[in-house]
């Protein structure tokens, strides 16, 4: 059983946070006056990251961490990384998590991909399931990445993929993005900041 109430959350200036929080910012290129939101589980800062003024206007998000681990009430380090994706997601708009918290499942998604999405409520959300249903269509091991890269950046592909890329007719980006949780945004998988939230908030502290 999870402890929720261990996780707790900070948003500081860059400049003004503690050394504890520093660790966690190592490597990541921060400034002074850069507006930092992390999340604090027992004694370990995760997933900290600049607020992008680009996104919401508001630096505040709707939901906390905590409070959508409570209502989602997440028991694996997946669903915890999904809880983290989905706090996330708020950067851009609660669009996403609102699906999710109020229940919405995709079962929409055709055969052919559907099993890699159950991870995710059966929407398309992460970059690893996005590249997943690329490569049913491909052998090159670098295209995937390289498309991925350019819908992130772009949302649509540089170039038109094969015109074979299609299930029933149906061209495969369209399919892909029918089934997205927050249309045409891919967020990443942040497993080790799950798994570290995992071990701190296990009451028994015993890593599962």
């Amino acid at each position: 059983m999870l402890d929720y109430t261990r996780i707790q959350q900070s948003i500081v200036a860059f400049s003004e946070a503690p050394a504890a929080l520093e660790t966690d910012c190592q490597g990541k290129n921060f400034r002074s006056g850069d507006l930092l939101h992390s999340i604090k589980a027992g004694d370990c800062w995760v997933n900290t990251h600049i607020f992008c003024r680009s996104g919401r206007n508001d630096e505040e998000y709707g939901y906390t961490f905590r409070e959508i681990c409570v209502r989602l009430q997440p028991d694996t380090v997946y669903r915890l990384a999904f809880c983290l994706a989905l706090y996330n997601s708020q950067n851009k708009s609660e669009e996403a998590l609102l699906k999710i918290l109020e229940g919405h499942k995709n079962e929409s998604a055709p055969a052919e991909f559907a099993d890699l999405l159950r991870e995710t409520c059966g929407w398309l959300f992460w970059e690893h399931q996005f590249t997943a249903i690329l490569r049913l269509f491909t052998l090159d091991r670098d295209e995937p990445h390289r498309l991925l890269v350019q819908y992130k950046r772009r949302g649509c592909f540089d170039k038109p993929v094969s015109s074979s890329w299609k299930i029933r007719g149906t061209p495969l980006l369209d399919l892909m993005e029918a089934n997205m949780l927050d249309k045409k945004n891919i967020y990443r998988l942040l497993l080790k900041p799950a798994w570290v939230i995992y071990n701190e908030i296990s009451k028994e502290g015993v890593i599962r």
